[in-house]
C-alpha cells in the first residue's frame, strides 16, 4: 500500500512540474507607432494582450501606464472592443484617474469574451504629446491591486513588457523673409564689387 502511495505522489508530482512548465502567462505590452517622435508630435501607443490560453479570458483589468511627465503628456484614451464586443452597454471604461488607472469591467459571458480575446488583441490605445528632448525615454505598465483578472475574478498574473521612445528637438527652418534678405544682400554687395572694379574717368579740359 505504501508503494501504491508512493507511485501516486509520484505521477501527481511530474504532472504538476509538466503543467508548470508547458503553461505560458498572458502578455501584456506596450506597441509604440514610432521608436521616435519630435518635440510638439504625437505619439500613438497600442496596449495589447496576447497569449491567453483557449480557457482564459479578461473580464476586468485595472492598469497604471508609467512615464516620464517632463518628456510626455497624456493626451487622449480610446478603449477597444475586447470586453464588450462593440456594445459599450456591455462593459463600464473607467479613465478618471489615469493614467494612474486605466480600467474596464466586462458584462459579458465567459464563452462570449473567450471567443472575443482569441489570439492578439489591443485592449485600449493612448496619445501621449512629446514635450522635450531625450534620447530614451521608458513607457511600462503596471497592474494596479485587482490588476488583470477572469471572468471568476481569479488572477491572470501577466508578463509586462514597455517600450523605450526617443525625442528629437525641432530644427528651427529659415524663415522666407529671412531668405529674401540674405538674398538682396548678396545682389548689393555684387553690384558695390563692380562699382568698385570700374575705372575712374578723367576728363580732358577743353
Amino acid at each position: 500500500m505504501m508503494i501504491v502511495m508512493k507511485i501516486l505522489q509520484t505521477g501527481l508530482l511530474l504532472g504538476l512540474l509538466v503543467a508548470s512548465f508547458s503553461s505560458q502567462a498572458s502578455l501584456l505590452r506596450i506597441v509604440p507607432s514610432s521608436a521616435t517622435v519630435a518635440v510638439g508630435d504625437l505619439l500613438n501607443i497600442e496596449v495589447q494582450l496576447s497569449e491567453l490560453d483557449d480557457q482564459e479570458e479578461v473580464a476586468f483589468y485595472d492598469l497604471a501606464l508609467l512615464f516620464d511627465p517632463l518628456f510626455f503628456e497624456l493626451t487622449l484614451i480610446n478603449f477597444n472592443q475586447l470586453l464588450n464586443g462593440g456594445d459599450v452597454s456591455m462593459s463600464i471604461q473607467d479613465s478618471f484617474f489615469a493614467p494612474d488607472s486605466i480600467a474596464e469591467t466586462s458584462f459579458l459571458s465567459e464563452a462570449d469574451l473567450q471567443l472575443l480575446q482569441h489570439g492578439s488583441h489591443t485592449l485600449f490605445s493612448l496619445t501621449l504629446k512629446a514635450l522635450a528632448p531625450i534620447v530614451s525615454s521608458e513607457i511600462t505598465l503596471a497592474l494596479n491591486p485587482f490588476g488583470l483578472v477572469d471572468f471568476d475574478f481569479l488572477d491572470l498574473n501577466p508578463d509586462l513588457q514597455g517600450s523605450a521612445v526617443g525625442i528629437k528637438s525641432v530644427s528651427q527652418a529659415v524663415s522666407s523673409p529671412t531668405v529674401f534678405n540674405l538674398l538682396m544682400l548678396g545682389l548689393l554687395l555684387l553690384v558695390l564689387r563692380q562699382t568698385q572694379a570700374q575705372p575712374y574717368r578723367t576728363q580732358t579740359p577743353a
